[in-house]
């Protein structure tokens, strides 16, 4: 598998900038080539590499990115939960013909990506919730990616059967369904993958060494192949694809 992402170390990193937003304190310092985004709380929300800023730093992204090698075809892609914009640029680079539409709630996280991380424009991105972008009428996608940062707590559309069921709508019948999740525990776990299962039987779980994230890989429908073209797609094997 691949190798877990690094950790920054705000002990010896260059403050490159602080701001409070809707409640929320945000920083921005460079480690060496790395430039991250993080809270008060200690989270990190983003990280690009300023050499190659096409290409993740965090290692569930990569994990993400891999499970456009579960669907034949890369034409249209949703991004719930745009954040920095690294996931949708890494699909635009290795599918150029593909339409990314991109959806995040937080106005403030967009903006610190376009002025710091080399995010597109906020107003390129859609300024919505992913849950009611979600169910509206869609044209059938063959990937969605939802990177909510969800764990089990009060609100979040991961526990709501309906937010999956739109998914299930909006996707190809031989697309993928792609989340992070931030369970605390193995309970946390069940709770959150028991409303995706109801509406993708077959699904592929994949811890990230060292960090709290699962990222789900589902579909509706058994895959028949690996497409070869996709980021990361070395991580799946016909071994790997027999097991869900």
């Amino acid at each position: 598998m691949l190798a877990n992402h690094p950790t920054p170390d705000t002990r010896v990193a260059t403050v490159r900038h602080r701001e409070v937003s809707d409640g929320v304190q945000y920083a921005v310092y460079d480690q060496g080539d790395i430039r991250w985004l993080g809270t008060s709380d200690g989270a990190v929300q983003a990280a690009v590499q300023l050499s190659a800023p096409t290409t993740p730093v965090m290692q569930y992204i990569r994990t993400m990115l891999s499970g456009l090698a579960l669907t034949p075809r890369v034409d249209r892609v949703l991004d719930l939960g745009y954040g920095c914009g690294t996931l949708a640029s890494s699909v635009r680079t290795a599918f150029p013909n593909a339409r990314v539409v991109s959806v995040d709630s937080s106005h403030a996280m967009v903006t610190l990506a376009h002025r710091w991380l080399g995010g597109a424009a906020p107003e390129r991105i859609l300024m919505t919730r992913a849950e009611r972008f979600l169910s509206q009428p869609q044209l059938p996608v063959s990937a969605i990616f939802c990177d909510l940062h969800a764990g089990r707590s009060e609100g979040s559309p991961i526990l709501d059967d309906a937010f999956h069921a739109s998914a299930a709508r909006a996707l190809k019948e031989d697309g993928v369904y792609v989340l992070n999740l931030l369970p605390r525990d193995e309970a946390d776990a069940v709770a959150l993958l028991k409303p995706i299962r109801s509406h993708f039987p077959h699904l592929w779980l994949s811890p990230v060494i060292g960090c709290q994230n699962l990222v789900v890989h589902a579909r509706k429908t058994a895959c028949k192949g690996v497409n070869r073209a996709a980021p990361f797609a070395d991580v799946w094997t016909p071994a790997l694809l027999s097991h869900h």
